[in-house]
């Protein structure tokens, strides 16, 4: 403790989510769409490290817009609006993960800066009342401040929990260009895109419950697949690459740009890793799982204490 407030870790990593599944059910006045869908809420690369002291600053490293545009910023200051409870000092971003790719990684940085917060300020009953008011910041927080798999519906609004089941490992893939979500939406059709039956709630807790990768893999589905090749038409030649080593299957995560595979094992999920770092020139290729199976902090949605990185 020092005279600026409590402290934390000093570092802490932010959060992304992949959609094992994502079905599109219509526009809304309003101009967004609901969505029902299974997001996973991996570990991410960003990193948020803190240092008080007297007034509010953002520092953003990598690939990523400044104050007052960021996420973080933006963040940080609902926070200090809606609870009363501010904490003044120096954050410092590092971007690691790609905007455009469909990961969440804004959002991931805007739910880890409000769980950090939470502790900062020893407000942890302002983490709960935020969940109500997060979608203001972007539709994917409210469940980026959660661990593990939830079923999300609404524009993102609306996250309840699902079974962890067994330990997943995830290789993702970024091919190295980004895609506008509000392009790939804008050439959604409708019914006629979608590929596959309806997964239920139900169906989705139940066979995440049983832990079976391989049959979570084959679950996956995407409803903007066909509207985001048709924005951007190399993903369809990035998937064809990827298919060779996908034994189950190999999915877009959100509006894309970035595929990933449900892989059974680090050991297989880093092999895998390793030989598509040689298949795709640009790609840009690394392992995650689910936030919360290593036992890294106790902060949901992210908020993990910083551990060495591999490169990747």
């Amino acid at each position: 403790m020092n005279k600026y407030g409590s402290t934390i870790s000093s570092c802490v990593l932010c959060p992304i989510k992949v959609n094992l599944y994502l079905r599109v059910v219509g526009k809304r006045p309003d101009g967004y769409h609901d969505i029902e869908s299974v997001f996973d809420v991996l570990e991410g690369e960003d990193e948020l490290r803190f240092a008080p002291g007297p007034g509010r600053r953002l520092v953003v490293e990598g690939d990523a817009p400044p104050a007052p545009d960021n996420l973080v910023w933006k963040a940080w200051g609902a926070w200090e609006v809606r609870t009363g409870a501010p904490w003044t000092g120096t954050v410092t971003l590092t971007k690691r993960t790609p905007s455009g790719a469909g990961l969440g990684g804004g959002s991931g940085d805007a739910a880890a800066m409000l769980s950090a917060l939470a502790r900062l300020t020893r407000l942890p009953s302002g983490l709960e009342e935020a969940r109500s008011w997060a979608a203001t910041l972007g539709s994917d927080v409210p469940a980026l401040m959660r661990d593990g798999p939830s079923w999300v519906t609404g524009r993102g609004e609306h996250v309840e929990p699902l079974p962890t089941g067994g330990p997943r490992h995830y290789v993702i893939v970024w091919p190295g260009f980004t895609l506008s979500t509000a392009a790939v939406y804008a050439r959604w059709v409708g019914e006629a895109e979608r590929k596959g039956g309806i997964v239920s709630r139900n169906g989705w807790e139940t066979l995440l419950a049983t832990g079976d990768t391989a049959a979570i893999a084959r679950a996956a589905r995407n409803d903007l697949d066909a509207s985001a090749c048709a924005v951007e038409p190399r993903l369809d030649v990035v998937r064809r690459a990827l298919e060779p080593v996908a034994s189950d299957g190999v999915a877009m995560t959100g509006s894309g740009s970035a595929f990933f595979l449900s892989v059974d094992g680090s050991g297989r999920a880093e092999g895998i890793a390793r030989a598509l770092r040689c298949e795709g020139a640009g790609w840009r290729v690394w392992t995650s799982r689910p936030v919360g199976y290593a036992g890294h902090g106790d902060a949901p949605g992210g908020g993990e204490p910083c551990r060495s990185r591999t490169s990747r």
